[in-house]
């Protein structure tokens, strides 16, 4: 069983949402075809959702395929849990790891280093250019152990375009750093 992970951003924009979903089914698509049949999630809002969706939807056809939630504590466990859009996801899953009972600085990376310490492969959706956050920590933490990374990349800003609409996506299925 290969395992491959999810981090992104969880702020998107809406006019991209479309567009990442598709990039992001196809990612799952090629994982699945390259042999990646457990698929770890955070399930935090925006990017981890649409993976999630994603992984989901390959589920109902593909019994081999398992998605398993990695959610930073407790009480993020018991909003999902209530919330009817994340639900069914979170019942769509094989497993659900829970690494904290009660919030604390650090918790979102304990997560998502958990799901980068199983992974072979990590796909990330992120903003060029951007510095900080936790994709960015995550995805370097990633290249530090060496796993191999495919990305999705948006564009902040599009100079063929003016004012906050200025989105676009950039390159889909980079690979930012090849397998061992």
């Amino acid at each position: 069983m290969e395992t491959c992970c999810f981090t992104g951003h969880r702020e998107l924009p809406v006019q991209l949402l479309s567009r990442l979903e598709t990039a992001l089914q196809s990612e799952v698509q090629r994982a699945i075809r390259q042999g990646y049949t457990h698929f770890l999630c955070g399930f935090a809002r925006g990017a981890d959702l649409l993976f999630a969706k994603a992984v989901a939807r390959e589920c109902r056809t593909n019994p081999n395929i398992r998605l398993q939630a990695a959610i930073p504590y407790r009480a993020r466990l018991k909003q999902l849990e209530a919330d009817p859009e994340t639900k069914p996801l979170l019942n769509a899953c094989s497993d659900v790891f829970v690494p904290s009972e009660s919030y604390h600085p650090g918790v979102f990376m304990l997560r998502n280093r958990f799901m980068v310490d199983r992974s072979k492969l990590v796909i990330g959706l992120f903003s060029y250019g951007r510095e900080g956050g936790g994709t960015i920590r995550t995805l370097q933490y990633a290249l530090s152990q060496r796993k191999k990374i495919r990305s999705i990349v948006m564009s902040c800003f599009d100079p063929r375009k003016s004012g906050k609409d200025g989105y676009r996506l950039v390159a889909t299925s980079k690979i930012l750093f090849p397998e061992k």
